[in-house]
């Protein structure tokens, strides 16, 4: 599952793991998820990326899932996969293979009618990768907010209608940075004061969106 720049984005090392890993974008499924607005990037010129999010206030947006180019088979081909998406996303460097990084990680999401046996050998394994990693689930949620990973790295979001085309899911949750929800104005502000855009351009033009973008948008047309 690819929430923002991880669908569009052209530097080398994610052009990469699209063409090695995942089918071609035309394959690519809508799905209906919690995202927001919530990481202050340096790579984003210090405006605001998405996260995935379990607080009440956030809504669902749209995000997508794109199908590997290779069937996962074993739990070996899903590790492959994992590994391949945490460099791309920049959770780990090429030459040093993790799952988890103080400001990101990579998690995991079984489809609830896949059948229990074979589901618990997925989530053994996955924890059993995990075993490496002191993962601290609070940096991961505001407040009372369930965070959206767990100890084990498994993923804490609702299973939605159209993630159905999948047997699993991967995603990369990534820290929220402030710790507190952003109102429209905050954001669109930020990108004025930074005189940057276009990942949240990016984003709408490839129909990725967060329940604030019209709001977000608004902001934008009268402030820059």
């Amino acid at each position: 599952m690819v929430v923002g720049s991880l669908l569009w984005d052209e530097r080398p090392v994610r052009q990469k793991w699209r063409r090695e890993c995942l089918l071609p974008a035309e394959n690519k499924v809508p799905v209906t998820v919690r995202i927001r607005y919530g990481r202050q990037s340096v790579s984003r010129q210090n405006t605001y990326t998405m996260v995935l999010c379990n607080h009440p206030t956030t809504l669902p947006g749209q995000a997508y899932g794109l199908p590997f180019n290779q069937p996962v088979t074993d739990f070996e081909d899903l590790k492959r996969q994992a590994f391949a998406m945490a460099v791309a996303e920049g959770v780990a460097p090429e030459d040093e293979p993790a799952l988890c990084r103080p400001h990101g990680a990579v998690g995991l999401l079984i489809n609830p009618a896949v059948p229990d046996e074979q589901a618990e050998g997925l989530r053994a394994g996955w924890r059993s990768l995990y075993n490496a990693y002191n993962l601290d689930i609070s940096d991961y949620q505001i407040g009372d907010e369930p965070p959206v990973i767990n100890e084990s790295g498994l993923l804490q979001i609702d299973w939605t209608p159209g993630m159905d085309a999948f047997d699993l899911l991967i995603a990369t949750p990534m820290v929220p940075l402030p710790k507190r929800i952003l109102t429209p104005p905050e954001i669109s502000l930020c990108m004025k004061e930074n005189r940057f855009r276009d990942y949240f351009d990016l984003n709408c033009h490839h129909e990725i969106s967060t329940y604030q973008d019209i709001d977000i948008r608004k902001e934008l047309d009268q402030t820059y």
